[in-house]
């Protein structure tokens, strides 16, 4: 998870037209397109809709120098509940058979919620993992607990646990648990404006694929500090926004602690 909550591949969200949860504008537009750039490295994310739910995301570019070419389809069923998601990227053919992952979405039409998300990995080694990855929500329907049990064929056990704190709408802390060992906490700052990668009950779908742990996705605000404490070591991030007059971002300035800047550019419908 570490920094990279900010990185470059954090362009790759969506944004709902719908009130939700988040109280987002019914007349909103919809996210089309992002541009990051970092350095000598441009990523560009398109995004393409159904009845105002995103259904593909398309990355390109570069991005630590290494070229970027995947994309992120969302398999939705008549009532817009996503039930796969299936992602595709020519880099996975380093490690494994295929070059795409196959998530399977189990929803709970009783509690009106996401429930887990399962994957298996075919590694080109010979070796296959079984990942499941279970909610957990607090009285009011935030999701509080992920956590990602590993089966390898041989031992199941948990390879990953975050634990979710908030205030109002915006997730305010995330506690990461590598194989029950404290790994990571970040801690964010927001200001009043809209998110339009606000995903509300979705988020956790992309927040829990593989290489993509980012929870920004999650608030209805902007986040503009987000501190770490990784093992001790702490450090932070800040972001600061252009927006339009309907308090939807233009473009952000990311300002990592070692000074890299990172600049976002956001294009709407």
């Amino acid at each position: 998870m570490r920094v990279k909550f900010i990185i470059l591949l954090s362009s790759i969200l969506w944004f709902s037209c719908k009130k939700a949860n988040h109280g987002l504008p019914v007349s909103a537009p919809l996210l089309s397109r992002t541009v990051t750039i970092l350095a000598a490295d441009t990523l560009t994310t398109t995004l393409e809709y159904s009845g105002g739910k995103v259904t593909l995301m398309v990355a390109s570019g570069t991005s630590g120098g290494k070229s970027v070419n995947a994309n992120t389809r969302f398999i939705r069923n008549t009532q817009g509940i996503i039930e796969k998601v299936i992602i595709k990227n020519p880099a996975y053919l380093t490690t494994f058979t295929s070059d795409s992952i196959v998530y399977e979405i189990h929803y709970s039409s009783t509690l009106n919620r996401y429930a887990n998300i399962v994957n298996d990995l075919f590694f080109k080694n010979g070796n296959k993992e079984h990942d499941s990855t279970y909610f957990s929500y607090d009285v009011q329907g935030y999701l509080v607990q992920a956590t990602k049990l590993v089966n390898d064929g041989s031992t199941i056990k948990e390879g990953e646990r975050n634990e979710f704190t908030y205030s109002g709408d915006n997730l305010i802390r995330c506690k990461n648990y590598i194989f029950n060992s404290l790994y990571l906490v970040q801690s964010n700052v927001y200001d009043n404006k809209i998110n339009p990668m606000s995903f509300g009950k979705e988020w956790i779908l992309i927040g829990s694929t593989r290489n993509n742990r980012r929870f920004e996705q999650s608030s209805s605000n902007n986040a503009t500090t987000i501190n770490y404490d990784q093992n001790g070591t702490a450090s932070s991030t800040t972001m600061n926004y252009t927006y339009t007059s309907n308090n939807l971002p233009v473009k952000r300035t990311n300002t990592s602690a070692n000074g890299e800047i990172q600049t976002v550019i956001y294009f709407y419908q």
